[in-house]
């Protein structure tokens, strides 16, 4: 067990210490950003979800193990800043990141083209998880205005700064492998 940390079979401390600090400060600062910055900006009417980006680009460039264990640090880390106490976002992340990663090795498809087709999907997921926080708190709703207020703009917002920030997470990424 402690042979294998973060997917990889630990060589040495330094392997380790280096995926832990490049993707715990890489998580840290696009958590940092996603809950002060872009909570009180709110482009296109609310705050885009900036982790699941991440997951999936750790997912695809280093694989299955160190997507899962990137989806749990980012679930639990943007719990701790938004104060939202405990949520299921840990464990769709941990899923994304595990279930990209996995098929990232299985499927023969340029990265980027599969990077989008992730992040569409994994989108959906993070829709249908905000619509059942929706049920769960509100009780009754009208389903228009949670997909127009709500989870569209959330799509659109993530989509577009999830484009923007897969090329820094890519090259930190593609480090971090070359470095193996």
């Amino acid at each position: 067990m402690a042979r294998y940390i973060l997917g990889r079979q630990a060589k040495n401390r330094s392997m380790i210490l280096r995926y832990c600090t490049a993707i715990g400060l890489l998580l840290f600062f696009f958590a940092v950003f996603q809950t002060s910055v872009l909570a009180r900006l709110k482009p296109f009417g609310v705050s885009p979800d900036l982790m699941i980006t991440v997951v999936v680009t750790v997912a695809i460039y280093l694989g299955c193990h160190p997507g899962a264990i990137t989806g749990i640090a980012a679930g639990f880390l943007t719990d701790a800043l938004s104060g939202v106490g405990v949520s299921l976002l840990p464990l769709v992340y941990f899923l994304l990141g595990y279930l990209v990663g996995y098929y990232s090795k299985v499927l023969s498809m340029p990265k980027y083209f599969y990077f989008l087709i992730c992040l569409g999907i994994s989108l959906v997921v993070r829709g249908l998880t905000s619509l059942a926080y929706t049920v769960l708190s509100a009780g009754a709703f009208r389903f228009s205005t949670f997909l127009l207020k709500l989870a569209l703009p959330e799509m659109l917002g993530t989509f577009v700064f999830g484009i923007v920030i897969f090329f820094p997470v890519m090259g930190i990424s593609l480090w971090l492998k070359a470095k193996d």
